[in-house]
């Protein structure tokens, strides 16, 4: 398809599985919902780094 080899389409492997992270962050008190991978924060500002995750499922 269009040049691009199959092995190409599928996904990388993980090594662990997403996670939904919601965390909040003070002064003002902030609160903001994420998606993990591997422990690191996918298509984020460097600012999600201040939110303190509260729940992580």
């Amino acid at each position: 398809m269009f040049g691009t080899e199959e092995a190409d389409l599928e996904p990388p492997a993980l090594s662990a599985p997403p996670a939904w992270c919601h965390g909040v962050a003070p002064a003002p008190v902030q609160f903001h919902a994420w998606i993990e991978v591997d422990g690191s924060p996918i298509a984020e500002p460097p600012s999600t780094s201040s939110f303190t995750p509260l729940l992580t499922i």
